[in-house]
């Protein structure tokens, strides 16, 4: 077994086996203790439980279930996302927009809702609001936010970036053709 690495060394988990029957219940508690001094923000950790066959009659089958834990530290608190490009692709009739974001703060992003929307623009007048498909990003990561769009417009378009509070972050706009 590998010692715990980076915030999953925080984790206590008690207790730290549990051996249950056929169709049985446990609880198993879990509690974090992060170092004094500890950077404030979110600190991702993966807590990896392991089955184990308890005999030679029966089957042997080895189970793994990881859950990502995250792992507040109190203190000031950045919320900042930078958008870096916008791409479309086409699937199908449908075209998606792949906007590349880098999660310049200490907190985890969940992309849901009105945080995060695209507009799409021409003439200075807009045409069309997107909402991307949920998904989360870690503090200091990249990735991508997926748009899917499958409306009428085609051509030259702008598309704006829009955060809303709490998502902080520089205004940007793109050129694209749809």
């Amino acid at each position: 077994m590998r010692p715990a690495r980076g915030a999953a060394k925080w984790l206590r988990m008690r207790p730290k086996r549990i051996r249950l029957a056929p169709g049985a219940k446990s609880v198993l508690h879990v509690r974090a203790v992060p170092p004094p001094r500890e950077a404030p923000g979110d600190h991702p950790a993966l807590m990896l439980l392991t089955t184990r066959p308890l005999g030679v009659r029966h089957v042997r089958v080895r189970l793994r279930v990881g859950v990502i834990v995250d792992l507040r530290v109190r203190g000031r608190i950045v919320r900042r996302l930078d958008a870096r490009a916008l791409m479309v692709h086409r699937s199908g009739t449908q075209r998606l927009l792949e906007l590349h974001l880098v999660n310049r703060g200490n907190v985890t992003e969940r992309l849901i809702g009105d945080g995060l929307r695209v507009a799409l623009l021409r003439d200075g007048r807009k045409l069309a609001t997107l909402r991307p498909r949920t998904r989360e990003l870690l503090p200091h990561s990249a990735g991508i936010a997926v748009f899917p769009y499958g409306g009428p417009l085609r051509g030259a378009v702008v598309a704006r970036v829009e955060l809303r509070a709490p998502i902080r972050g520089p205004r940007r706009s793109f050129r694209l053709r749809l």
